[in-house]
């Protein structure tokens, strides 16, 4: 039963590793057409397009985080 769990875990955290990646290349993602001027609607269109498992109420906030780091009002 303890292999049984351990899989488990193991598995989770696999699950978790796999979604912070994709959260990372997001973030790339996001950053990048901030800076070629992509237009938020756009950006929002690209990344359902290529990432359709993502939870797209965060991307606002991505958005949003990615032009204060950049410094774009």
């Amino acid at each position: 039963m303890g292999s049984y769990l351990g899989k488990i875990e193991a598995r989770g955290k696999a699950q978790g590793r796999a979604e912070g990646e994709a959260k990372g290349k997001i973030l790339g993602a996001v950053r990048v057409m901030i800076k070629y001027k992509v237009q938020p609607d756009e950006i929002r269109k690209n990344i359902r397009e290529d990432y359709p498992h993502f939870d797209q109420s965060k991307l606002d906030d991505i958005i949003a985080e990615q032009k204060k780091e950049l410094g774009i009002s």
